[in-house]
């Protein structure tokens, strides 16, 4: 698919005069961009230039002359002026001040009223200043040639560009275009001395080299984190990772190296390699929360992909550990403690060892819970910010006759009618424990979960009491597992409890086969 492209002036006087700026503007006339970039100008733009008579000039005709001409209705124009000016206005009464300003609004009005997405500038102020005015009221974007190569790739593989919805709440992941130099303010690390222009040449290296840079915003718009990836065989390396001054920095800081983890494993990475030099404070704690190993300024995590015996496990993380440089784990036998177990399934994640002393629950929960607290099953509603982001969360059941302990494994299944009911959808791990009155609990615990009042007492199901479950490293299957195959599989291992109208103990293989069925198997469960 090609892309039609509004060429500025400014980008026209390059190609006219390569030399001048330093070929900067070449990439956008490559031999391998034939067939998938069209630079045109705009009928504005070319009347514009034929008044002018100096030499420098005529050449810049002669390039005009060489890209197709695209024309716009007057009145269309003018009311699309209006409308950016209005948009605009409303943040910065004073534009246009210059005849500058008033020439570069009419090229961009001019090109959005042609129909055109993409408008290629240099000039960082203008894409400042009108770039998400523009966007918003045309769906035109600003962007500066360096970024055309992503918008190329954003067209030919439209889907894998489209905003993304992280984790059902109102978080998106885009991958970061032109408005993101309108946004960088909010990521200088003014804490290390860092200048604005600093981190600019740094994103534009970046991308340069063919990497992908990547911003989550809010719903309304506010740009919260920025950060990079780069794929280096079996490693991913994080060479930038910002966050903004936000309400939720801290929540937002562990869900993104948690996400990261999700990520690098779901693509057969085995080690995350964060080596940002000015790691705000909130990512530092945030690392070491998620048991992230720290060595020569970077922040390493293991991705152990390996559900199987202590054996397997420290075997595969040795071999992760060999990628950052750094020693061997302690050899593991049979019947780790369940604490230290715990403590390196964190570490290592998402690593089970079987053969601990770790055990494992099944915990039923209702569909409408489990959206609520995991997003399960997906496409109900949008789910609370907190909720959705946070790494911890709580579950409220009777206490009266528990088996649970902690720490352990939990296998969550939903219950209930409607869709995704029936169904081992996912797994936690079971942090710690908490029995008492449902007020008591729910004053201390209801910024973790999603139950009122009334519902923890619901609960407590008429008893004095009841008990939260504390809950952190929850992943919902790719394959959910259907309550029948299940039973085809306690038939085989002639072991595991045939009803779940509370929480049951659960043999640690049978754990093991339902998990790798949920998370590797293609077929249906």
């Amino acid at each position: 698919m090609e892309l039609r492209a509004a060429a500025a002036p400014d980008v026209l006087r390059d190609l006219a005069d390569p030399q001048a700026h330093g070929h900067r503007s070449g990439l956008l006339v490559a031999d391998h961009l034939a067939g998938r970039l069209q630079l045109v100008v705009t009928s504005s733009m070319r009347q514009e230039v034929t008044r002018l008579t100096s030499q420098s000039e005529r050449l810049l005709i002669e390039v005009i002359d060489s890209y197709p001409e695209v024309h716009a209705d007057r009145a269309e124009v003018t009311s699309t002026r209006d409308r950016i000016l209005k948009e605009v206005r409303s943040q910065h009464p004073g534009y246009p001040d210059t005849p500058q300003e008033h020439d570069a609004l009419d090229h961009v009005a001019h090109a959005a009223a042609a129909g055109l997405n993409v408008f290629l500038t240099w000039d960082t102020d203008l894409i400042a200043m009108l770039g998400p005015a523009v966007a918003r009221v045309t769906g035109m974007v600003l962007m500066s040639p360096d970024h055309a190569v992503v918008h190329l790739d954003e067209l030919a593989n439209a889907e894998s560009f489209l905003k993304e919805e992280v984790e059902g709440g109102e978080l998106d992941r885009e991958h970061a275009d032109s408005p993101l130099d309108a946004e960088l303010a909010a990521f200088v690390a003014r804490h290390a001395g860092e200048r604005r222009d600093e981190l600019e040449e740094r994103v534009h290296r970046l991308r340069n080299a063919g990497h992908t840079v990547e911003l989550l915003h809010l719903d309304d718009g506010t740009a919260v984190a920025l950060y990079a990836v780069v794929p280096d065989g079996e490693v991913w390396r994080v060479p930038l990772l910002r966050l903004a001054d936000h309400r939720l920095a801290d929540t937002l800081a562990r869900h993104l190296l948690w996400s990261l983890r999700r990520r690098a494993r779901a693509a057969g990475v085995a080690l995350l390699d964060v080596s940002e030099p000015y790691l705000s404070r909130r990512v530092v704690q945030a690392a070491d929360f998620e048991s992230m190993t720290h060595a020569d300024g970077h922040w390493y995590a293991p991705v152990v992909d390996v559900c199987g015996s202590s054996r397997d496990v420290a075997a595969a993380a040795a071999r992760s550990l060999s990628l950052a440089g750094l020693g061997a784990p302690p050899l593991l036998a049979p019947g780790v403690s369940a604490h230290a177990a715990a403590r390196l399934e964190q570490a290592w994640w998402p690593a089970k060892i079987i053969d601990s002393e770790l055990p494992c629950f099944v915990v039923p929960i209702r569909t409408a819970f489990a959206f609520e607290l995991f997003g399960y099953p997906d496409g109900m509603t949008q789910r609370d910010t907190q909720l959705s982001l946070g790494r911890e969360h709580v579950y409220y059941h009777s206490a009266r006759n528990s088996v649970l302990t902690a720490p352990a494994r939990i296998l969550w299944l939903a219950t209930g009618k409607g869709h995704g009911s029936g169904h081992f959808f996912g797994t936690s791990k079971l942090d710690g424990l908490m029995v008492d009155t449902p007020r008591r609990l729910y004053e201390a615990l209801s910024y973790y979960g999603v139950f009122g009042l009334k519902a923890v007492i619901g609960a407590a199901n008429g008893q004095p009491t009841a008990e939260a479950l504390r809950l952190s490293n929850t992943e919902v299957f790719t394959h959910p597992v259907s309550v029948r195959r299940y039973e085809a599989m306690r038939s085989r291992l002639a072991d595991g409890p045939s009803t779940f109208f509370s929480a049951r103990r659960l043999n640690p293989r049978l754990f093991a086969e339902i998990y790798d069925t949920g998370t590797r198997s293609s077929a249906n469960a």
